[in-house]
Order: C-alpha cells, then structure tokens, then sequence
C-alpha cells in the first residue's frame, strides 16, 4: 500500500474542472491526501502539461467550455501517455465509459459520486502507476545486466557475438543457440530477450534434456483437467508462461520425433492447443532454443526433423569454446574474481600470479566458462580464511595441480632434449614451418595456432623456444 510520510511530498493531484461544486467536493476529500492544482478548461490543462507542469495523476470531466473532455484526453496521454485519469461525466452513459477507456483513461466515474468512490479511484490509480514505474525499472536494470556488453570476452568471436545479438534482439525471429556445455548460452538468450524493450513479458527457460519422455507435452502445451491420469487440475505450459515474451528451450536436440512435430506446428501456426483442449490458443511468443548437439548430425541420423532445424534456426549465433578463445580467460578471471569477492564479502580483491594466469589459459576447460568458474570459487572457498593477496598455482584444486604436468593436458611443460642433430633438424624445419603460418596470417598469433592445430600458448613457447 502506497503511504506518504511527512518527509515526503504529496502527490499531485490536477483536476480538470469547471464546475465550482465539484472543485470544492475534490478539494473538501483530497486536500490532506494531495497537491491539488485545478484548471477550468481542457486548453489551459494541455498548456500545463506542455509547460512541465507536474502531475501524478489526473482527474478530467467530459463536459468543458471549448475542448470537450473526450477531446482532449488523447491529447493528454500524447504528452504524458503515464499519466493516469480519471474521466468524470454528468451523465450515466456506458458507451462514454467504453470510449474513455478506449482512449486510454484510467477509469470513468459518474456524478454525483460518493468522496470515498473517487478517493479510492485516485488511490488505486497512483498505486497502479507506481507499480507499473518499478516494473519498467527492473525491466530496465535487467536489461543492463543482460546487455551484450556484459558478456564478458575480448577476443573476435566475442566480439561478433556482440554484435549479432544487437542485430536480433528486435523482433520475434526465433534463434538457435549453438555450443558445448557451459559456454553461456542462456546468458545469451537472455541478452537477446532483454535487449528487446517491446518484450516486456517474461523469460521462461526450460531445458527439454531434464524433462521426463511422458511430461515434455504437458510441461511444454499444458493439458486440461482429466486429460490423462494424474490430470487433477489444469496446467499452463511453458509457451503460455511465456506469453508476451521469450521461451527458451535449452537442449531442443534432445526433443522426441512426436513432440518435434508439435513445436513444428507451433512454429507455423503460431498457436497450441493443450492436452484434452478442445480450442487452439493464439501465443505471441518468442522462440530460443539451444543446443550443444551437432544438429545437422542428428538430422543425417533421423534423430531431428530437418523442417524443424529450418524453422528453429533462422538466425543462428555460434559459441566457441574457452580453449578457442583462450584471450578472453583472463578477462572472465577478473570479471569472477569480482563477483566472488562481492559474493564471499573479502575487503581486498586478490590478485593472480602470471604463471597461474599462463596455467588457466593453457588447460582445455571442456567445461568452458562454467568450469573456470568453479574452479576460481573452489580457490576462493578454500583460502578465503588466509586471505592470500596474491594466487598462485599453488593455490589451485588438486586435480588441476595434477593437470599442470599432464603432457596431455599441457604439452608447454614437457621438455625435448635438443643436442642431437636428428632435433636439430627438426628444430629448422619447426622454425620454416612457424614462420610461413606467421607470413600467412599476417602475424596474428591466434590464427597462426589454430593454421598450425596448436594452442596459442603452445606456439609462444616454441617461438620462444626456436628464438623466433
């Protein structure tokens, strides 16, 4: 419930009125409650408006001298379309009250009326607006935190991927998301809803793997009571939660060949039906999917309608995995490092040694950000009561201390002896070999290691290794 304390100011009430005993009623009901300004004529509201005259809501009568009240209410929601009013009319007509309404007005109400019935109006109406104000607000921060800004990375891939949500997020198109495990593509199918300020409806994720075989129809359509057994009520479906806004089935690979037929019609039709329905339901929604399954595979396979694939992806936005884009390690690094300390409540933000930072960059990370994710929490955890300034290797998990010296986790740590001339050899032509990749790819390190099927860190060491 909306209060005022004496601290704060009362709202502001403006009243659009001619009629002197009317202006007295709202004055004699109102005054404790609101900052009441009153005009006389429809003309003299709309230049106050105009001017910045402030106003919390309104209250209007249809019959003026000049501008009827009809008139200039959507000249007054042109200039403040968040402004609540409330038309006031002498007479009891219901087709006035359905055109005001039409119009954009609040409410309707008819003279002479009760001091409690307006006071309540105009109460309800402040609390409405109120509410819809911090609705936008949330939308708003949401979007922030959701802007393709946010997702944290330097490297190219990140960079297009940026610039590809920014391309989508206005509109319905659907979009498939494609990547391994634990490369944010939730996080970006969230950005891409979010960014969209027509989308005000809700984000409703659902991920289809999790989803037992004999409940994906009813968690996706809903059903009707009595629709099988167990149906002892009706049930809305995700696509109807997610009515106004985004549904995001997460895993859509993993979709049944029947239910791959269903989400096909729907795709088409724009509708659903429930199960047991007997009427199709009209959706405005948005489709994401995602998927860390290799589609066109699974089509050669039988294992996924290929009109589907067409239908789900019409603007596709591929995530590379970590150890493809081992730049934006350090980064991610710095961005979690961030939010654990804010998360464990550390006055001081460690810091990470280079050689840690040079081991992070170098493992394979097949659980890509997520893991990496892990992985600094687990050390945040661990050593939060010694607070250390500095991490280092040292401070890692154990299997990842293992990994270190793993040759096939990091070949970096494995020395080759080089006195004989048979290495020696090899060492002229490793040396012939690298610098032709680097000719090629005009010096860029990251193309020069994936041309030669290595990591970047890998390709620093032997440079530095050969003296190139």
């Amino acid at each position: 419930m909306m209060t005022v304390t004496k601290d704060d100011p009362l709202p502001k009430l403006l009243s659009i009125e001619d009629d002197e005993g009317v202006r007295e009623s709202i004055e004699l009901a109102l005054k404790n409650l609101y900052s009441i300004h009153f005009v006389p004529s429809a003309e003299e509201a709309l230049k106050y408006l105009q001017e910045g005259g402030q106003a919390d809501v309104a209250t209007l009568d249809i019959c003026l001298p000049g501008m009827s009240g009809i008139e200039a209410l959507p000249q007054i929601k042109r200039i403040r379309p968040e402004l609540p009013t409330i038309v006031i009319s002498a007479v009891s007509d219901a087709s006035t009250g359905v055109k005001s309404i039409k119009l954009g007005a609040y409410d309707y109400i008819v003279k002479p009326f009760m001091i409690d019935e307006i006071r309540q109006i105009i109460h309800h109406a402040l609390e409405s607006n109120l509410l819809k104000k911090k609705n936008l607000s949330l939308i708003r921060e949401v979007s922030e935190k959701f802007h393709p800004d946010y997702l944290i990375g330097i490297s190219a891939s990140m960079t297009e991927i940026r610039e590809k949500i920014s391309q989508v997020a206005y509109g319905m198109t659907s979009v498939l998301i494609t990547g391994e495990t634990g490369t944010g593509k939730e996080l970006v199918a969230k950005a891409v809803h979010y960014m969209n300020p027509h989308r005000l409806g809700p984000f409703t994720a659902v991920n289809c793997a999790a989803l037992p075989q004999d409940l994906v129809e009813s968690e996706l359509f809903g059903h009707e009571k009595g629709s099988f057994t167990g149906a002892s009520h009706r049930r809305i479906g995700a696509f109807e939660q997610a009515e106004g806004g985004t549904l995001f089935l997460d895993e859509v690979g993993e979709l049944v060949p029947h239910v791959q037929a269903k989400l096909l019609r729907v795709l088409e039709e724009k509708k659903i039906q429930r199960l047991g329905g007997c009427s199709p339901i009209r959706l405005d929604v948005r489709l994401i999917s995602a998927t860390n399954k290799d589609l066109k595979q699974a089509i050669e396979k039988g294992e996924f309608r290929r009109d589907l694939y067409y239908r789900l992806c019409t603007f596709p936005i591929h995530l590379p995995p970590l150890r493809e884009r081992q730049e934006d390690v350090f980064p991610l690094i710095e961005h979690w490092a961030r939010i654990l300390q804010k998360e464990m409540n550390l006055e001081i933000l460690p810091q990470f040694s280079s050689e840690l930072v040079e081991a992070l960059q170098a493992f394979t990370w097949h659980g890509n950000v997520r893991e990496l994710r892990n992985v600094l929490e687990a050390m945040f955890l661990t050593h939060r009561s010694r607070k250390p300034l500095v991490f280092t290797i040292n401070h890692l998990p154990k299997v990842y201390l293992n990994k270190i010296s793993s040759p096939k986790e990091s070949e970096i740590f494995k020395e080759s002896p080089d006195e004989e001339s048979l290495m020696g050899k090899l060492e002229d032509f490793e040396k012939k070999l690298i610098t032709e990749a680097l000719t090629q790819c005009q010096g860029k390190s990251i193309e020069t290691a994936k041309l030669l099927k290595i990591s970047p860190r890998m390709l620093k060491y032997r440079m530095k290794k050969l003296g190139l």
